[in-house]
């Protein structure tokens, strides 16, 4: 499995983060530029716990959410499934998923790092 996230939007373009996780075999790392980090297991269960249906079925029913915010973030996910399916989700504003709450954070590290 994949997911690819990109954030855009804000108060300013120059907070655009994005990455990507690779799941392989019980273990995953998200990488971004220069920047890479091995997941740990809870992590790891973490993200597959957020990717499975019921999860999935949340973020649809977010994802279809009009935003009302002004300079809100944008979180545009992408999962690629073991089979090649792939689904994309747009979110607007403060996340409200397991899944996107997670991409916000891991977006908030990575344009850390890169812009130290």
């Amino acid at each position: 499995m994949q997911i690819t996230f990109v954030r855009s939007g804000g108060a300013t373009p120059m907070l655009r983060a994005e990455g990507a996780v690779q799941f392989e075999g019980q273990g995953a790392h998200v990488t971004s530029g220069a920047y890479r980090r091995d997941l740990d297991a809870s992590e790891v269960q973490k993200l597959r716990n957020a990717t499975d249906a019921n999860s999935l079925k949340t973020l649809r029913q977010l994802a279809q959410q009009p935003s009302q915010l002004r300079d809100a973030f944008q979180y545009n996910i992408t999962i690629r499934a073991e089979d090649g399916k792939t689904e994309e989700f747009v979110i607007h504003g403060e996340p409200a998923s397991p899944l996107a709450q997670w991409v916000q954070q891991e977006a908030d590290h990575i344009w850390a790092y890169l812009h130290k």
